[in-house]
């Protein structure tokens, strides 16, 4: 069982993806830093919807980040954990080709503009009571921030069922 924030913001990564993700996870507990490094880079980061590299496989890229920084790649894991950092933006509209389907879309998104306007946009941080506007609220439960790599600390990764050594690897490249 994976926790409610794994695969916001788009579809939830796929089993095989997890699976593949864990196996590399495993290889790098097991030792063999070499190894993992190419199960990650076998391993489907999702889709980039908006074409600038933020791939929605949050969990693997912070993975590549975390263990190409216990493997002296400062270069490969600063740049993974800098992208990992961009905010990420809501998936684009999607636009359906079957002409129904695109009437239906079309009909459900003016009834969501109507929602909006009567809807009350003032919205607050349930940790801290800070003000937040509901529109922009960023990734729930990050205080406002649209940045996933917030979430990956040692506790978050433990909990995603990483490894040990890993969850240290992922504080390492945080507070580098």
């Amino acid at each position: 069982v994976y926790p409610p924030a794994a695969g916001l913001r788009g579809s939830a990564p796929t089993m095989r993806q997890r699976v593949d993700l864990h196996m590399a996870l495993v290889t790098y507990a097991s030792g063999n830093v070499t190894k993992a490094r190419e199960q990650l880079a076998s391993v489907d980061l999702g889709p980039d919807p908006m074409g600038k590299g933020l791939y929605q496989f949050w969990d693997a890229r912070a993975a590549i980040a975390a263990i190409a920084y216990d493997d002296g790649d400062v270069t490969t894991a600063e740049r993974t954990w800098a992208s990992l950092c961009e905010a990420t933006p809501s998936n684009p509209p999607s636009v359906p080709q079957n002409i129904v389907r695109a009437r239906v879309n079309r009909t459900a998104q003016l009834m969501l503009d109507a929602e909006a306007m009567m809807t009350d946009k003032n919205c607050e941080d349930l940790n801290t009571g800070t003000y937040l506007p509901c529109d922009d609220a960023g990734i729930p439960g990050l205080a406002g921030s649209a940045s996933p790599c917030v979430l990956y600390d040692s506790g978050e990764v433990t909990r995603r069922l990483w490894p040990a050594v890993a969850a240290t690897a992922i504080d390492n490249v945080r507070n580098r």
